[in-house]
């Protein structure tokens, strides 16, 4: 329940591209079941899923990641008053190794913030990718 705030259609929209995310629970509202969509001038760039649940042994709670190009990562998520830290690792397509901090911020009922720092491909430091602002999208009209 202390994700439950993921739950739900999120977008992010910049000239760039455009990031749509779907959160649900599943199996039986033991994992949150998350599938994103990254377009880039109109054309799926990369797709994926995240699957986040409770590690009994761990006692917290961590994710597992895998996109459309054949990259994988799990993470660690570490609760900080509001703020939610992820310290992910994991592997790109082509068998870099890469690693980062991702930061979640719940900022009201309908927007978060996301930001990545620390992110390491293959022993190289890329640069940290700033807060990115996420809304949540509004259900459809009932007709």
């Amino acid at each position: 329940q202390d994700l439950a705030w993921l739950v739900g259609e999120w977008i992010e929209e910049s000239p760039d591209s455009v990031v749509h995310t779907v959160c649900r629970w599943h199996d039986n509202g033991n994992f949150l079941m998350q599938e994103f969509r990254v377009q880039i001038a109109g054309q799926i760039a990369m797709s994926g899923t995240m699957r986040i649940g409770w590690d009994a042994v761990r006692k917290q709670f961590k994710s597992w990641v895998f996109d459309s190009h054949g990259g994988h990562g799990e993470g660690i998520w570490i609760q900080s008053g509001d703020l939610w830290i992820v310290k992910s690792q994991g592997s790109t397509a082509a068998g870099e190794t890469a690693s980062a901090t991702y930061l979640y911020r719940p900022i009201d009922d309908d927007t978060m913030g996301w930001s990545a720092n620390d992110r390491v491909i293959d022993g190289v430091l890329q640069d940290p990718i700033s807060e990115i602002i996420i809304k949540r999208r509004p259900p459809e009209p009932i007709e």
